[in-house]
């Protein structure tokens, strides 16, 4: 037989393992099967994305809403029979699958297997959840642990909370091609941790089970209603075949399921037709689907689930605030370095002002620059007529004494007399600039701003603004 897990071993099966465990407890009926192995290699990994949006994230089965949830398919490329999303938020584990199915029967289900402590037990443990949801059936959670010499018991009081506060319900095609499952799981009844964890195990199942008549025509089964009994089967409690789709042959059930109000539902009608009246049988041909790849009869051993991701809204605030923070360094480390070469450039135009240790080159070069600044057409090849040098001298003497180009001196000194022009109010930016030697006053504005930070119309209003305080300050003291 088929290696199984310990909720489908039953009494009466006599198991051939080579390499694994049996355990017979005191009840003879209870058998475990103890494998060996861990949590098998999956490629595929699924990113479980943070709802942040503050909405209602109802359970109406509007597929729009699940848009920002990452895609994962149930089954492999060649048996792919739908696709699951689920998200979370601050309080909410959110679940939803989506099956293609043509014959929808109690016996299909759907079923979320989760890890949140990450632990690939060969049995599942109290750590360890896994919901069934069917679109036909009520909903079951299986939450247990083995004990050594025991077998497996299942904790029937965190199954109760589940039934108190998880909400679910499910949607099925009109024209019965398809389902839809939707659940909002508690954070709180998955785990003791106050948020997710980063990686969790997890599987998504899909149990399906077709009902087919061979022998006969299905309509001939049931034949006239004088020929059976039909009974009204409130009492649809768990434990019985229909929640694995084990029916028996003679029996057709539809139940309403916990938390479920799609419309279609109706109470269990039980029909039991007289075995000698049946001229074909009914058989179930079950199929079985899972997103990790585990097999049906391994399905709840973590150590087959495969791995799946939280991803926490926050850090993108993260991300964000640290690409904001480097930002603002950046921008620190700018504003300082701006200072520290306007400071000295500031330490060379003075120095260009103190002629008392220049070379006698130096001097002669800065009173000719002096006289002749307002042309805008003059320079070099003027000075060095005018002092008889050679250019390299001169080059070599401002290199010495004022660590600048002739070119930049000429600037400096065109820039500074721009500066004293600025104080009289009757020039504009215009007449200042000619007067100052610049070509036009857009080469004197370029300039201007290159060297000192700021336009010059700037400038010239601080000036301005300046000249009218302190004579307003004068006048407040010869009044006092």
């Amino acid at each position: 037989m088929p290696d199984q897990d310990p909720a489908h071993l039953q009494f009466g099966y006599v198991l051939y393992a080579p390499g694994v465990i049996i355990i017979s407890p005191a009840m003879p009926h209870h058998w475990t099967l103890k494998r060996g192995g861990g949590r098998a290699p999956s490629k595929d990994r699924y990113s479980i994305r943070q709802q942040t949006a503050h909405k209602a994230f109802p359970l109406d089965g509007d597929r729009a809403k699940w848009d920002r949830a990452m895609s994962g398919r149930i089954g492999d490329a060649k048996r792919n029979i739908g696709e699951f999303r689920i998200i979370w938020t601050g309080a909410r584990l959110y679940f939803t699958a989506w099956v293609n199915d043509s014959s929808i029967t109690p016996g299909d289900f759907v079923e979320l297997h989760l890890d949140m402590y990450s632990d690939p037990a060969d049995f599942p443990g109290m750590t360890h959840r896994s919901l069934r949801f069917g679109p036909l059936t009520r909903s079951m959670v299986f939450i247990g642990s083995y004990t050594e010499g025991k077998g497996y018991a299942r904790c029937d009081s965190i199954g109760q909370l589940f039934r108190d506060e998880m909400n679910w319900r499910s949607v099925v095609d009109p024209n019965g091609k398809w389902y839809t499952i939707e659940a909002a799981i508690p954070l709180s009844l998955l785990s003791g941790f106050e948020l997710p964890p980063k990686s969790i195990g997890m599987d998504v199942t899909v149990v399906n089970v077709d009902r087919v008549t061979r022998g006969g025509n299905v309509d001939d089964l049931f034949g006239d209603d004088d020929d059976f009994d039909i009974e009204d089967d409130d009492d649809n409690t768990e434990g019985d075949d229909r929640r694995g789709g084990n029916l028996p042959p003679a029996v057709d059930s539809v139940t309403n399921a916990d938390n479920i109000n799609t419309g279609n539902a109706k109470p269990i009608k039980r029909i039991v037709k007289p075995i000698g009246a049946m001229i074909g049988r009914i058989e179930h041909d079950t199929s079985f689907y899972s997103w990790a790849g585990s097999t049906q009869f391994t399905r709840y051993s973590p150590s087959t689930w495969g791995t799946a991701k939280f991803t926490h809204a926050i850090v993108w605030f993260k991300v964000i605030f640290f690409i904001l923070t480097a930002l603002a360094l950046i921008s620190a480390l700018l504003t300082i370095l701006q200072t520290f070469i306007t400071r000295r450039n500031e330490i060379r135009e003075d120095k260009m002002m103190d002629e008392d240790n220049y070379s006698p080159v130096t001097t002669a070069v800065i009173e000719c620059v002096e006289k002749g600044l307002a042309d805008a057409n003059f320079g070099l090849k003027d000075v060095l007529k005018s002092i008889d040098k050679k250019e390299d001298e001169v080059t070599a003497a401002l290199q010495k004494d004022l660590e600048v180009t002739f070119d930049k001196l000429l600037l400096v000194k065109r820039i500074k007399r721009s500066q004293g022009l600025m104080k009289d109010p009757d020039l504009d930016i215009e007449k200042i600039a000619e007067m100052s030697g610049f070509a036009n006053v857009n080469t004197y504005r370029e300039q201007y701003k290159a060297q000192m930070n700021v336009d010059p119309k700037i400038s010239r209003a601080a000036v301005l603004d300046r000249i009218r305080e302190d004579k307003e300050a004068e006048e407040e003291d010869d009044d006092d």
